[in-house]
């Protein structure tokens, strides 16, 4: 775990240089522009230097048009949609086991007047419930970013798109956590089969994130990606290719919400009814759920770029 979050670390500093890179190059792409412009017009101010200096000018973009173009900004975009990308697994590698373990041992320790271990730990939870769910909203921004033809996602937008994220990760993370807390092991064969059934489904979609710069395909990569995607899917949904996703939304929370329910009423029969959070965490898994498919409803009826909910606009994307 700790080589693979190293090595993601590593690449999202790459990128980060990279992207700063694009970022100056465009710039003095920019400033060169300007410089062009400003030529133009004083060649166009002067008259009797006009045909001397159209000549020149037209041999210098003949040279100049033979040489390829760059376009840095463009770049500097798709790096930054890269960027997010890495810093999603990044934060999903690194927060995901967190929080199972920190609330995992919440539920198992004893009654403390001393609370201030348990300040820490829920002040790491809440970290980590944010970093996770930022790096979606900020992920789905930075991909319509870089998709042409796109309109990009308004604040208002990114801040709902968050706390639709928050809110179902939340959820499905605290009833993993307290389902594990008295089945331990069990959640080993359910979180497998759920990572296979979604992995195998990624896989069935064909995606291609993993092409080499020629457009190569690359199966062994894509594999790899499309198994680290499934395990992302334990506990949200990610959409790997642009297409419809109003069936995929509702496949996944619906299966999704059948496994929170039997997690936490499986938990809330066999824990112990004196715990002051008996109650309240099946509450909090229920209500936190709900609010976040009320948040996603908000977010797609209201503040999508494309203005029409899911079930209506047969063009919505996810991103």
């Amino acid at each position: 775990m700790n080589c693979k979050r190293n090595a993601v670390c590593i690449a999202k500093k790459i990128r980060y240089l990279e992207l700063l890179w694009y970022g100056l190059e465009s710039r003095s792409e920019n400033k060169r522009n300007e410089k062009q412009e400003q030529r133009e017009w004083q060649m166009n101010a002067l008259p009797v230097l006009s045909t001397l200096q159209r000549t020149n000018h037209t041999e210098s973009q003949t040279h100049v048009t033979n040489e390829p173009q760059i376009d840095y900004y463009l770049l500097a975009i798709h790096e930054d949609r890269d960027t997010a990308l890495l810093s999603l697994l990044k934060s999903f590698i690194q927060c995901a086991p967190q929080m199972v373990l920190q609330i995992y041992l919440l539920a198992k320790s004893k009654p403390d007047f001393n609370l201030s271990k348990e300040y820490v730990q829920m002040a790491a939870i809440i970290s980590s419930l944010f970093e996770m769910s930022w790096s979606m909203a900020s992920y789905n921004r930075a991909l319509r970013r870089s998709t042409p033809n796109k309109l990009n996602v308004s604040r208002m937008a990114t801040i709902t798109h968050f706390l639709w994220r928050f809110c179902t990760i939340g959820s499905r993370v605290l009833a993993i956590a307290l389902f594990t807390s008295e089945y331990s092991y069990w959640v080993c064969p359910v979180a497998i089969g759920h990572w296979g059934v979604m992995t195998i489904w990624i896989m069935h979609q064909q995606t291609r994130f993993c092409d080499s710069e020629r457009g190569d395909q690359r199966p062994c990569h894509e594999y790899v990606f499309n198994m680290i995607v499934g395990a992302i899917y334990l506990f949200c949904f990610l959409n790997v290719k642009d297409e419809p996703t109003r069936y995929k939304y509702l496949s996944f929370y619906t299966i999704v919400f059948s496994e929170n329910i039997s997690f936490i009423i499986l938990w809330y029969v066999r824990s112990d009814p004196l715990n002051w959070y008996h109650t309240p965490a099946l509450a909090t898994v229920l209500g936190a759920f709900g609010v976040g498919m009320l948040l996603m409803l908000i977010y797609y009826w209201f503040l999508h770029p494309n203005g029409r909910p899911l079930w209506v606009n047969r063009a919505a994307r996810c991103c």
